[in-house]
């Protein structure tokens, strides 16, 4: 039987293994994920760190009186925190006009 932290260990080694995959995949460079390099990681980390907690307060102000903004602005929130959460753990820079695009939508124009 698999002990509850066994189980999430093998959940985090096997996210781990697909994201390192995929940065190696000939998708990553379609989707723009790239390795953080040393001279921007600081930069790239302490935005992500100050958005992500700009946001958050941000959707906490506009809770009561705009409640459709407050999601919004906590969608930006997670979005910050993932971005500085793979650069942090994993040294993943994703950065891409399109970024916000959905499977099968058609890339900006250049």
């Amino acid at each position: 039987m698999i002990r509850n932290n066994q189980k999430n260990d093998y959940l985090y080694i096997n996210n781990l293994t697909k994201i390192k995959k995929m940065i190696n995949n000939k998708e990553a460079e379609k989707d723009q994920w790239q390795q953080l390099l040393l001279t921007e990681r600081d930069k790239w980390l302490n935005f992500h760190k100050k958005a992500y907690k700009d946001d958050l307060e941000a959707a906490n102000l506009l809770l009561l009186k705009h409640p459709r903004w407050s999601i919004i602005a906590d969608y930006y929130a997670m979005h910050d925190l993932a971005k500085y959460y793979l650069g942090k753990t994993h040294n993943i820079k994703i950065s891409s006009p399109d970024i916000h695009k959905q499977k099968g939508d058609k890339p900006n124009a250049a």
